[in-house]
């Protein structure tokens, strides 16, 4: 539980040191994208925001998870990013309050159809995500674009499982 992580970071002296961020990760988010919206796992019955507001309460920084494709990784899959960069960005920054936010790329497709209105890369069809890393750049850069929109600093760490180019 995060509870615990947090508490055993301030009872070891870690946290003094500045290990001050808890991230949560794949699991985090549900599939459940109806509302257009990203949706907190059901292992999250409060709520992100309320998780949130608990380790800022705390004197941590919160991390956060999700992925430029259509789904995450592992233990799911749930809804990604895809075709809702900057709803998704407004929704880590100002409705999770989020600092620091891991984004993975596990998924070139899944199966059905592209999301609805699918905006953020300008250029591209955002149906899917090319897996060569000069492909997947313009999906980084909209995801990228989105969050620095919402004003709120958020350190994005990339985690683009790319093949290079050419190879």
């Amino acid at each position: 539980e995060v509870h615990d992580i947090a508490a055993s970071l301030e009872r070891t002296g870690l946290k003094a040191l500045g290990f001050d961020t808890i991230n949560i990760d794949a699991g985090s988010l549900d599939r459940d994208r109806t509302t257009g919206r990203l949706v907190a796992s059901s292992r999250f019955p409060s709520g992100l925001r309320n998780l949130s507001d608990w380790l800022h309460g705390a004197g941590f920084h919160f991390g956060a998870y999700n992925d430029i494709s259509g789904h995450t990784c592992g233990n799911g899959p749930a809804a990604g990013s895809l075709g809702h960069y900057e709803a998704d960005a407004v929704t880590f920054a100002h409705e999770w309050q989020v600092d620091y936010l891991k984004v993975d790329f596990c998924g070139v497709e899944m199966p059905g159809t592209p999301p609805e209105n699918c905006t953020g890369v300008v250029g591209r069809s955002c149906g899917t995500v090319p897996v060569e890393s000069a492909g997947q750049y313009a999906h980084w850069s909209a995801l990228s674009t989105a969050l620095n929109k919402t004003g709120r600093p958020i350190y994005l760490d990339l985690c683009p499982h790319a093949i290079a180019d050419g190879v």
